[in-house]
């Protein structure tokens, strides 16, 4: 026995010697020792000692595996491995035999020992000791492998026991009562007046037995088949999960049990993502399996469930829900009802049937699915339930809180950021809303300030401060619901023009450097498709610059300023104003540009212009500012981002433009006297069809929208209907909308500065309105042709335009004088560069905010209207200017016989249908002593002859006479005869009863005269 023991203490001293020489194993024995202490701490000694005993087990398992996929059957103890290998010493003693035989030469050693001794045998070891070597690196590699596994398995332990350890320590005690406490969160204005006090009463709350039973099933269908066979925790649906997630699947779920959404919703959190996610599902388990379901029974942790979760529309509870969505009590719950409540526990606020009836009623039938495949209901019950409307199940649930829309975005952006809820948590909420401005816009809506064309009517309505980006107040319409429809935030509608500014205009300001008077065509145009749309009023207005286009809501300048910039940029632009539009294929398809998508809410339009207002700063919208926790008095600041989206300059010009349309455009409803206010506004239509199916007057409009801005506060208003059933607008709503606007907006600009800053980048600069491209005026350029407007630093236009310069005069002018007449002359003057297609070619480019092509096309039209390039020539005599002709020849007669004294022929370069431009003139004086030549044409005989049938005509010519002398010789003297039917004849036929017209024609110095006889033949008997 005494040698026993010396043995085992001599086995224990080897053992402790070689961990402590060996790092390996004194690294497995310092883990094995925490994983033993820590396990025997976090889950006992039976639970740890089991777990090592199988770790034990499977790695036994595994040294057997690789044992044999290496070729042994078995590892010799450590011992046995010392026996088995030869020490460096006997190895060297061997080598010196051997070498000693070999000298000597000894006669007693055999020759198959000295055989041994051979290369081939010396061979043969060298091979063998190899091998030996092999093995023997293999077994340390495998001995290596083993170590790393233990390791692993020992930390993948401990790391395991510490998680638990930590879940342990660090879950809440779970409490009942806590469940049901008075919440007190106390929400603040922006300037720290209390405004409402939220969870001040207490929930109501159902027991089990109060439940209808087609409620607990569609519970329990929906959301946790098994809860009445587990014990907290759904192995099989947890793990299915785990694996889902793990593999990728978004849509696997998170696994969770009834009883681990209680505890979710009563002392965790809703986060799911990372290792806080992580954290939280092992707190929710543990709390499930070894406090709530040791504790209660299984219809107690039903009645937490349905009595603590917000069910949206500021319901907590199935009771509350029951009363907010149907009016009546829990236990009146039909199937369709008690489905679309069960429904509710997913996404409260994404099921909400107020906000989404849609999807209420999608979510709806996947619960009915749910009880029927679980064997709640038949198919045919089923059916049943899905065929009742959701919006004809539904009852109303006004509120008496003044503030309450502002407070439900107060609460959403509360869970947003935090997950948690002010109903629930108890805090201070500071928040940005202005009370006044708030109370102001409330007084509208109730009816005091305004009165409102009929019951049904809705407005939507957000102001915002364009500076810090907070909401200063908002409406969600008139008669609305608690935690329901918010016309504010949750609408989603096409903007129609309002859209112009973010999807059109902007983008080509910002990106191609576009001004204020950035020239566009209203002209016949389309989609690029070939789809052909139309101005609101169906007419052209030809030349607009990019300001008045905007004002003057032009549908075909918007769609070509679409068309002219890249359409990433201008998906860029828009999303960075917190627009989402729709795509297609990744593009921003062109009936943006018109507004005609779904859609946006008021709140999206009031920071998307308010960019426009701050000098291209993008500021996401934001109702809380601070919170402070009432437990713990921990303290939570929110700041606002800003983030540059567009320049200054682009802001400024967008601005600039806006003011124009309420100063001057189609949105004068916004005006306020003294004020500049930025402002435009926007109308939907419906669709050809509803016109058809609803009967429809012609002037029905879907939306009005109004988004409006000073250097403060940005305001978002949509006005309409719900639903086509509720009404529709009509023009005559054009100008009851404009009156909110402005009642709204004239209680919001106390502290408002009353002009809008001009950024240093911008300059204005007077051009000469029409010019392609912009250009300076002349000094001719009528004051009702010029116009200040606004670019970009540095890309302001410094050519001066020629349009109005007057034209050069005719050169080499030159006048001859006979016989009473003025023959003129003179050299002929080139049209301007600046009306032929070389000057347009050069100057205009595509991009500049419409086509090259377009641009030529009205100029040339321009050109056309100013009628053929020629001269004006005009007669000056004793002190009087007389208009003689236009002509595009160089050269004129005029007839001077009349005119005594000095006469002073001018020819005038000019336009035959615009004198703007004319010529001062070019003038020759003939003067009183220039000798005047006088012809005298003179018809020989009778103008008018009567002949008889068959007698003879007499020829009788005309004498020319120049100064009375008898020139005709020198003339050139040319007859023509018709008859009655104006048939040329060579003579005049006396034999034929008819009239014939003889006609001479005298061409002398120049000048050309007609004289004219008549010649009729008669019967004698007549």
């Amino acid at each position: 026995m005494k040698d026993k023991f010396k043995y085992i203490k001599k086995r224990t001293k080897r053992i402790i010697s070689k961990i402590v020489k060996d790092r390996e194993l004194l690294i497995i024995f310092i883990i094995a020792f925490l994983v033993i202490i820590l396990g025997i701490i976090v889950i006992g000694f039976l639970k740890t000692f089991i777990i090592l005993l199988g770790l034990s087990i499977a790695i036994y398992i595994i040294i057997l595996i690789m044992c044999k996929k290496n070729g042994n059957s078995k590892i010799k103890n450590e011992d046995n491995n010392d026996k088995d290998v030869i020490s460096e010493e006997k190895k060297v003693e061997k080598i010196k035999i051997v070498k000693k035989l070999k000298k000597d030469n000894a006669e007693n050693i055999e020759k198959e020992e000295i055989d041994e001794n051979s290369d081939e045998v010396m061979s043969k070891k060298v091979k063998k000791k190899k091998k030996k070597i092999d093995e023997k690196n293999k077994k340390k590699i495998f001995s290596k492998i083993i170590t790393i596994i233990l390791i692993l398995m020992l930390l993948g332990i401990l790391a395991v026991f510490a998680f638990i350890g930590y879940i342990v320590i660090t879950a809440p005690e779970f409490n009942p009562t806590n469940l049901y406490r008075k919440e007190s969160s106390i929400v603040y204005d922006n300037k720290g007046e209390v405004i409402a006090k939220l969870g001040t009463e207490i929930r109501k709350t159902i027991t089990y037995d109060e439940m209808p039973e087609v409620l607990v099933d569609a519970i329990i269908a929906t959301e946790d088949s098994r809860f009445f066979q587990h014990n907290g925790v759904d192995l099989p649906r947890f793990t299915k999960a785990v694996i889902g997630q793990l593999m990728g699947n978004s849509n696997a779920g998170g696994g969770s049990t009834i009883t681990m959404q209680i505890s979710k919703n009563a002392y965790t959190t809703n986060v799911r993502d990372g290792i806080e996610g992580i954290i939280r599902k092992f707190t929710d388990i543990y709390l499930s399996v070894f406090k709530i379901e040791k504790k209660y029974s299984k219809k107690q942790i039903l009645e937490y469930y349905v009595n603590i979760p917000g069910l949206g529309s500021n319901s907590f509870g199935v009771a509350e829900a029951s009363e907010t969505y149907f009016g009546k009590n829990v236990s009146e719950l039909n199937l369709s009802e008690a489905a679309l409540i069960a429904g509710l526990f997913q996404a409260p606020t994404a099921y909400n049937p107020y906000l989404h009836p849609e999807a209420a009623e999608a979510r709806r039938a996947v619960v009915l699915r749910l009880m029927k495949r679980h064997g709640y209901i038949t198919e045919e019950e089923e059916e049943m339930a899905n065929a009742v409307s959701v919006e004809s199940l539904l009852g109303v649930k006004t509120y008496t809180s003044p503030y309450q829309n502002f407070i439900d975005v107060v609460v959403d952006e509360i869970l947003d950021k935090t997950g948690e809820s002010p109903y629930n948590t108890p805090m201070k909420i500071y928040t940005t809303m202005d009370k006044a401005k708030q109370d102001h816009l409330n007084s509208i809506v109730n009816g005091e300030k305004y009165t409102w064309v009929n019951d049904t009517v809705q407005i939507g309505l957000a102001v915002t401060d364009v500076e810090t980006g907070g909401i200063l107040a908002l409406t969600g319409g008139r008669n609305t619901v608690a935690m329901g429809l918010n016309r504010a935030t949750d609408l989603r509608k096409q903007p129609g023009s309002t859209a112009k500014p973010i999807f059109d205009y902007g983008p080509g300001v910002e990106y191609n450097n576009w001004s204020t008077y950035t020239p566009f065509i209203d002209e016949a145009w389309g989609y690029t498709n070939g789809g052909q749309i139309k101005n609101w009023d169906g007419r052209f207005y030809g030349f607009l610059t990019l300001r008045r286009s905007l004002g003057l809501s032009r549908n075909i300048p918007a769609l070509k300023s679409f068309q002219n910039v890249q359409n990433k940029k201008i998906k860029e632009f828009v999303t960075s104003l917190g627009i989402k539009p729709e795509l297609e294929d990744g593009y921003v398809h062109e009936a943006h540009a018109l507004g005609a998508f779904d859609g946006v809410s008021p709140l999206q339009m009031a920071v998307a212009y308010s960019s426009f207002a701050n000098g291209g700063y993008h500021i996401d919208p934001y109702t809380i500012t601070k919170i402070v926790y009432l437990d713990s008095n921990q303290t939570k600041e929110f700041k606002p981002t800003k983030v540059k989206v567009m320049s200054d300059a682009s802001a400024y010009i967008i601005t600039n433009s806006l003011i124009w349309a309420v100063d001057s455009g189609l949105s004068a409803g916004a005006k306020i006297a003294g004020r500049q206010v930025a402002a435009k506004t926007g109308t939907t239509n419906f669709s050809d069809q509803t016109y058809i199916d609803y009967k429809l007057p012609s002037n029905a409009v879907k939306d009005y929208w109004v988004v409006g801005y000073t250097p403060k506060i940005s305001i978002g208003l949509w006005y309409g209907y719900d639903k086509i059933t509720d009404g529709y607008n009509t023009s005559a709503d054009n100008s009851r909308k404009d009156k909110v606007f402005n009642l709204v907006m004239r209680g919001m600009v106390d502290d408002s500065p009353k002009n809008f800053t001009i950024p240093k980048s911008v300059v204005s600069v007077e051009i000469e309105n029409g010019t392609i491209p912009a250009m300076l005026p002349s000094e001719n350029t009528p004051k009702d042709k010029i116009t200040t407007e606004y670019f970009k630093s540095g890309t302001e236009p410094t050519e001066i335009s020629p349009r109005y310069m007057p034209l050069n005069n005719p050169t080499g002018l030159n006048v001859e004088v006979e016989n009473g007449i003025a023959n003129v002359s003179w050299n002929s003057v080139n049209i301007p560069y600046y009306y032929t297609e070389s000057w347009m070619n050069e100057h205009i480019k595509d991009g500049m905010g419409d086509k090259k092509e377009n641009y030529i096309k009205y100029r040339n039209e321009e050109i056309e209207k100013l009628g053929e390039f020629g001269y004006d020539i005009y007669l000056v005599n004793n002190g009087n200017e007389k208009y003689i002709k236009n002509t595009t020849e160089t050269n004129a007669t005029i007839d001077i016989k009349q005119y005594t004294g000095e006469i002073k022929i001018i020819v005038k370069t000019t336009w035959a249908n615009d004198k703007a431009t004319t010529s001062s003139g070019s003038e020759y004086t003939i003067k009183e002593d220039t000798p005047l030549s006088i012809v005298n044409v003179v018809l020989k005989g009778n103008p008018s002859i009567e002949l008889n049938l068959n007698e003879k005509y007499n020829e009788e010519s005309v004498t020319v006479l120049d100064n009375f002398v008898d020139v005709t010789s020198d003339a050139k003297i040319t007859r023509t005869i018709t008859n009655s039917s104006n048939e040329m004849m060579s003579d005049v036929d006396t034999s034929v009863i008819d009239t014939y017209t003889v006609k001479y024609k005298i061409e002398y110095k120049g000048t050309t005269y007609e004289k004219t006889r008549i010649v009729e033949i008669k019967n004698e008997s007549e």
